[in-house]
């Protein structure tokens, strides 16, 4: 099973993602990928994929990190968790839920993000946002917008 840590994008999307379990254990650091190329999973499609596909454009320029893009449509959270399950989930998975986000964090998948963007969090973000990425005190991600 792999673990999902948590990844920032160009200092302005953070949202939760997947590592290899052969990382540690949760609470280790998100695998360095400068460079490299990562998956993202989000619900977003038609103009909204179109937009994010150019904020991950942002990324790559300004990190040298690759991003490819899959959009689900229907149930994130159901073809994640088979992602996971199957020991093939997206590097980086855009959560709309943070129930699901504590299911995954009480499954123990997912790594702690405190290191790489707690003070950002902190910071920028009412006290809030913070316990809504976060299961018993431990920050698993952010949540960076609300409806």
């Amino acid at each position: 099973m792999r673990k999902l840590p948590s990844v920032l994008l160009a200092s302005v999307l953070m949202i939760t993602g997947c590592a290899d379990s052969r990382e540690g254990a949760a609470g280790t650091s998100p695998p360095e990928t400068s460079g490299g190329r990562i998956e993202v999973m989000a619900g977003w499609t038609g103009d909204e994929a179109a937009a994010f596909r150019q904020v991950l454009a942002g990324f790559t320029q300004k990190t040298g990190i690759n991003v490819d893009y899959e959009a689900v449509e229907h149930d994130l959270p159901t073809i994640l968790s088979s992602r996971v399950d199957g020991g093939d989930p997206p590097d980086v998975a855009v959560l709309a839920q943070p129930g699901l986000l504590k299911d995954l964090a009480t499954l123990g998948v997912l790594v702690p993000v405190e290191s790489a963007v707690g003070s950002s969090v902190d910071q920028n973000y009412a006290r809030v946002w913070r316990d809504l990425g976060s299961v018993d005190g431990t920050l698993y991600g952010v949540f960076f917008k609300g409806a």
